[in-house]
């Protein structure tokens, strides 16, 4: 959960400096996001995937999952993409 919660974080901070206000995000922690997706990640309805670099650093992810009421095998929905932003382009 580390690398997720690291680059959850970090994307944040970057993505939206200038867009939320700078003292919500600096709130924000890796300890807190370690604690949401496990949380998240408890739920067998989600899926989560990560992207490491050629040296093994994580640098992305994308969370989703099907919606507990929906049956069909095909469907679900994203609920997250994050990527830090030296990896962007």
């Amino acid at each position: 959960m580390e690398g997720i919660a690291k680059v959850h974080v970090d994307a944040w901070k970057t993505t939206y400096k200038g867009i939320v206000p700078d003292a919500c995000l600096d709130t924000l922690t890796y300890e807190e996001k370690i604690t949401l997706w496990n949380q998240v990640l408890a739920d067998s309805h989600q899926t989560v995937f990560m992207t490491e670099n050629q040296k093994g650093k994580m640098i992305s992810f994308t969370g989703g999952g099907k919606t507990k009421a929906n049956k069909q095998e095909s469907s679900g929905y994203l609920i997250a993409i994050y990527i830090l932003k030296e990896s962007r382009r």
